[in-house]
This record gives C-alpha cells, structure tokens and sequence, in this order.
C-alpha cells in the first residue's frame, strides 16, 4: 500500500508531541533602523533581548522565541525527508499550500506562536501556584541549553543569531509550563469521570481536552501584544535547511 502525504503527516505530529527541541532559525530582512523596537524584556524568564510578544505581566523575548521556531524547523526538515523519500516529492515543501490562505511556513509559523504563547501562559500559572524550580533543574537546563547550542555548525549560529541564554530561557519555561500541566492532569486524574473512562486512549483524551480548556480560561485573562515588525523578519525554514 503506497505510503499517503497524510499519514506521513500523521508520523510527524507524533514526532512533534516527543521529540526534543533542539535546532535554530534564520531572521533576514531586518534592519534595526526602520522599525521602532519594542523594549528589551525584563521578564526573569528571558534572556534579555527584544520583546517578541507582550503579555502586560510577563514578556516573550527574542531569543526564547528563535528557539522555538527552530523546534518547528526540526519537525519541517523531518516532513521534507520523509515526503521526498516515501513520496518522491522534490519541490519546496514549505511553499506548498496547507490550505487556502497559508504556505506550509506559514502554518509552521503559527504554530510557534501557539506553542510560545502556551508555555509563556503556562509558566505564569505556575508561578502563581507557587511552583519553581529546584537548582538542580535549573542547572539541567543550562547544561542543556549549552549542549544545545554547541550542536549547531558555526554557520548555523552565525546565521540564526540563537544563543545559549536564550535556549536557557526557553527550557526553563517550557519546564515550569510542563509542571503546571502536570498539577492539573493530576487534578483530572482525580476525578470520577476519568475514573471511570476504559481505554487509554480515552483517557488521554480527557485529559488534554480538560488541560485545553483551563488553558483557554487563562488565555482569556491576556490581552497578548505582537512585535509585529520584528515577527515579519522571520523568514521560517532558513537555517536547518542550508542550501
């Protein structure tokens, strides 16, 4: 049975909901003159450079946000070889059309919002619940971050402009965003609904579904805003796929 684009698609989702976030991403275009720059973000969770996204009680940073959307470009690279070695398909992927109003990259591109944004919302609620990190996980993050960042090819951090700071910055909000989502799957878990579900499947099924709505009640809680100016020099699928 010939191999479908869509269950091809399928193998890369599940990829993305395992795999490690571990590549980086080339910005071209931007000229630091012609835009008015959001100010540099101050959030204990960044790594200092320009605001990205605005979320009034915290910020998104530059860097924690490249880091990201190289995630993104690790799971667009995983696509592209699986599309031309099961399908033959030569062309540029990312051109492609998801649907009617988006490219491939553009919808990858969305999806780093989503998930930059998540986690941001996240690691907020956490806070606010009192959760941290231990200095060991703390540690964890930057041995991780820097091994990392050395993984990349000169080239390839020339080009991206990505920095151990700010890949440090990104893990530990994505590890304190994991923590609140596991306290709430925990709560869910509790509950005599779930108890009472029979297949794992199911059950897993319940559980994101409770995670996503109290996430959307968090999320209602933000007025979030963009750095447009700054998000349009991002050109997505620039530096993992060196030509």
């Amino acid at each position: 049975m010939k191999t479908s684009a869509q269950n091809i698609q399928k193998r890369i989702i599940a990829l993305l909901l395992v795999c490690v976030m571990s590549v980086s991403v080339f910005l071209t275009g931007c000229s630091g003159d012609s835009r008015k720059p959001f100010e540099k973000s101050t959030d204990p969770y960044s790594d200092n450079t320009e605001i990205v996204y605005d979320l009034g009680r915290s910020s998104i940073s530059y860097g924690k946000y490249l880091y990201f959307v190289a995630y993104y470009e690790l799971v667009a690279q995983a696509m592209m070889q699986s599309y031309e070695q099961e399908l033959g398909f030569t062309g540029d992927y990312l051109a492609q059309k998801y649907d009617d109003t988006q490219t491939e990259a553009d919808h990858y591109k969305s999806l780093v919002e989503e998930t930059v944004v998540y986690y941001e919302i996240a690691k907020n609620a956490a806070l606010d619940a009192g959760m941290t990190l231990s200095s060991d996980e703390l540690e964890e993050c930057r041995v991780t971050a820097q091994l990392t960042f050395d993984s990349f090819t000169e080239e390839q951090v020339k080009q991206s402009g990505i920095t151990v700071d700010g890949i440090d910055a990104a893990l530990r909000t994505q590890e304190l965003a994991l923590k609140y989502e596991d306290s709430i799957r925990e709560k869910l878990s509790q509950k005599e609904e779930f108890i009472a579900i029979e297949t794992e499947e199911d059950k897993a099924s319940y559980l994101r579904k409770g995670i996503d709505l109290v996430y959307e009640e968090l999320k209602r809680q933000y007025q979030i805003v963009a750095n447009q100016d700054l998000l349009d020099t991002v050109q997505f699928g620039k530096v993992t796929i060196v030509k």
